[in-house]
């Protein structure tokens, strides 16, 4: 049997680190096994011959000496600030680039949702907004009063005299 050597590379470098590397022999089983630093995560692995996958842990036959390139990403924080006029699901948490975030407004009493803002720009004015992010975002939620819908109404009591009501 000969020697092989399985060479393990981080991508990027102090991200993370990886374990299962080093000399085998021919036809050993090899289990590469991947661990992100804080705040990280494992996106995927390159292969040898430059194709990727997303297997954790990644095992395989060990027949040619060749490197294996572990790839970590950085997660994304989404903080929601805080207001009292509403509360907003899915507040303050990280995310990988590939992931799909929601987030959904719920105004109190007497408010409605006007919209989700990121650095005073509008993002969206739905109350449920679904996005994808690969960088820190403090979203503001917005909340206004509540048009209560004021009406009129004419009432008359007495002839040639008439006074208005205003509802609110």
């Amino acid at each position: 049997m000969s020697v092989i050597s399985v060479k393990l590379e981080v991508v990027p470098q102090l991200h993370g680190y990886a374990t299962g590397g080093g000399l085998k022999s021919t036809n050993d089983s090899v289990t590469l096994t991947p661990y992100a630093n804080a705040n990280r995560y494992f996106k995927n692995w390159i292969l040898p011959d430059g194709s990727t996958s997303t297997s954790n842990p990644l095992t395989f036959t060990a027949t040619v000496n060749a490197t294996y390139k572990v790839v970590f990403e950085q997660y994304a924080k989404v903080k929601v600030l805080q207001n009292p006029e509403g509360t907003v699901t899915g507040e303050n948490f990280f995310v990988k680039k590939s992931d799909t975030v929601t987030l959904e407004a719920t105004p109190i009493t007497g408010f409605t949702f006007v919209g989700y803002f990121l650095n005073g720009n509008l993002l969206s004015s739905a109350s449920s907004y679904s996005f994808k992010t690969g960088m820190d975002m403090d979203i503001e939620p917005r909340f206004t009063k509540a048009d209560t819908g004021t009406t009129l109404t004419t009432v008359e009591h007495v002839p040639n005299f008439k006074v208005e009501v205003v509802t609110p």
